[in-house]
This record gives C-alpha cells, structure tokens and sequence, in this order.
C-alpha cells in the first residue's frame, strides 16, 4: 500500500538504483533514539527495513543519550528528520494535551524543548484548535473541533505510533 501511495505521488525510483526520488533527490532520512535502549533500537531498525523495502533510504543511528537528548529538543536541529521519543501517560485533559503536544507551533523553534512537537511541524488552523478547545463548552462544537484536529492529523502525518505502549 505504501509503494502504490507514492507511485501516485509521483515519487519513484527513477533511476533504478532502488530509492525513491523526490524532485530529482533521493530519499534519504535520518532516523534516531539512544543508544542502548534496545527496543527502541529494534524498531528503528524495523523502520529501516520497512522503508527499504518501498525504496526510501531510513538510516538508522544511536546517539548517546547525552547526545540524543540535546539534539532533539533543540529547536534549530536539522541532522535527523524521525526521532523516536514517548508521549506523556494518559489522563483526563489526555485529548487536548495530546493535539497540542504534538502539533502546536508554540514549540517550533524553541531550544530545550520537552514539551512537543520535535518536527516541527506548523499549521495555522490546528493553532486555532486548540486555542479554542478549552474555551469550548457547547458538546457538538467540541466534538466537531476535535474531528477536525484529528482529520488534520491522519492527513498530515506530524508523527505517528511505532509501538504499543500500555500507559501511553
């Protein structure tokens, strides 16, 4: 499924060495969790093989913690497109602290970054959700806000789950 989307995309191997291109540029991402956490470093790797296997080029790296830890809350990074990182557990406001950890642009650009959004992702329109989330009271309007944040969500792709994880 995955190679049929980008076949329609336009983005293929044109080349015939393997990899995808986009542009005329081969797809090339860089791809990252610590070291020595190994399932982490598993999925990674999974994720590699997956990508090779419809032609996008996922180099997996393990940075020290040390390392890891200050490229990616950095606000400026550009080494690394995928980073593997936890959201927070679950709770009450777990909805709306979700849609804003990981698409708020409050976060892009912003050095010691804990909060979200490592990718940086930038969307006005899911801004306005959530400013307007906590403000809303009427049930319908809620439901409808948080359809829309989700619609944006699934069609824009800002990050996605690699693996279950109970509490999250």
């Amino acid at each position: 499924g995955a190679k049929a989307l980008l076949d329609e995309a336009g983005i293929v191997d044109s080349d015939g060495d393997g990899w995808c291109e986009y542009n005329g540029e081969k797809i090339s991402l860089k791809a990252c969790c610590p070291d020595g956490w190994t399932d982490w470093q598993a999925a990674m790797n999974m994720v590699a093989e997956a990508g090779k296997a419809i032609g996008v080029e996922i180099i997996a790296t393990f940075p020290t913690w040390d390392q890891y830890q200050t490229v990616f809350t950095k606000g400026s990074q550009t080494e690394y497109e995928i980073f593997m990182w936890s959201p927070a557990g679950a709770e009450p406001a777990a909805p709306w602290s979700r849609v804003r950890a990981l698409m708020s642009s409050e976060f892009v650009g912003v050095d010691n970054n804990w909060s979200g959004n490592f990718g940086h992702y930038k969307n006005d329109r899911i801004d306005e959700i959530i400013k307007a989330i906590p403000l809303t009271t009427d049930e319908a309007e809620l439901k409808a806000l948080y359809t829309e944040a989700t619609k944006i969500y699934l069609e824009e792709v800002p990050s996605f789950s690699l693996m279950y994880r109970p509490e999250v």
